[in-house]
């Protein structure tokens, strides 16, 4: 039993929906990425914690992206691809952390898809990278910087 001010929850009992549908996305997400993901936190409530687990099916690409809160991932299984020209491969117990407004990715989810935790500082949400970012190199240019 938990003390008024903490939250308890059974991941188990919780059912995978579309990213886009998870309570603090409000749709930000495409849903066309196609990732299912649990809250674990207070649903409707906005202290948080903005606590999910997610995961991609296999071969999931996750375009270049950002958030207005830091992000902290962990992946649990299955393996990322980050990155387009030489992508890093990235396995279980690889973590990662976004300052806010940071770009990452692209990533994409290898052939056993993935499953991993990510905690935000905040509300999520998604913002699309327009291309035109601090660091972002366009793989399909001729001009490398």
């Amino acid at each position: 039993m938990c003390a008024p001010d903490s939250f308890d929850v059974y991941e188990h009992e919780i059912e995978w929906v579309p990213v886009s549908d998870l309570y603090g996305f409000d749709g930000t997400v495409p849903a066309a990425i196609g990732n299912l993901g649990k809250y674990l936190g207070r649903p409707g409530d906005e202290r948080g914690p903005w606590f999910y687990i997610v995961k991609h099916p296999p071969h999931t690409r996750v375009p270049r992206h950002s958030h207005s809160s830091a992000v902290s991932h962990f992946l649990l299984d299955g393996s990322w691809l980050v990155g387009d020209d030489e992508p890093q491969v990235c396995v279980p117990g690889f973590f990662h952390h976004e300052d806010p407004g940071a770009f990452w990715g692209p990533l994409r989810s290898g052939p056993e898809g993935s499953r991993f935790i990510a905690v935000y500082s905040a509300r999520p949400d998604f913002i699309p990278a327009a291309g035109n970012e601090a660091g972002y190199v366009d793989p399909y240019s001729d001009s490398k910087g």
